[in-house]
């Protein structure tokens, strides 16, 4: 059974948004357990549309590209790529990943170097914080 091309679409967007919505509320979130998920979300996605396109070499499971994902994905915004790379590698049990995940995570990191964005950094201190500084957006004059 193979799950259908929509919701390894929607899903990546879908928890994108619910953390957004969490952490931009000053709501508590957690940084690790998202990032990992998207990426997760984001390989099974590429996986399943290399499948409906019947591209050469696709595996029949899309662990790899599920793995790939998450440490493209997280050790992009965490600007940590090679801890990531070993970290996931090793919690695997394989370094079957590291050639995929080389070039995957050179350029998800690349694209956000240029942003200079960490999630570490924008990220609210708690939720007091958050909402004093609601408070004085609505404060301000426009």
């Amino acid at each position: 059974m193979t799950i259908p091309l929509w919701i390894v679409i929607v899903l990546p967007i879908a928890k994108i948004v619910a953390t957004s919505l969490s952490i931009g509320t000053g709501g508590s979130g957690g940084i690790f357990g998202p990032g990992i998920v998207i990426g997760a979300f984001v390989g099974a996605a590429i996986w399943r549309l290399a499948d409906v396109f019947d591209l050469p070499g696709v595996p029949d499971d899309p662990g790899i590209f599920v793995v790939v994902g998450m440490m493209a994905c997280f050790g992009s915004v965490a600007h940590a790529p090679l801890a990531i790379m070993i970290m996931v590698a090793e919690m695997t049990g394989s370094f079957a990943a590291i050639p995929g995940a080389i070039i995957a995570v050179g350029i998800a990191s690349l694209l956000m170097s240029r942003s200079g964005v960490s999630i570490y950094r924008s990220q609210r201190l708690d939720r007091e914080a958050a909402a004093a500084e609601r408070a004085a957006a609505r404060e301000q004059p426009s």
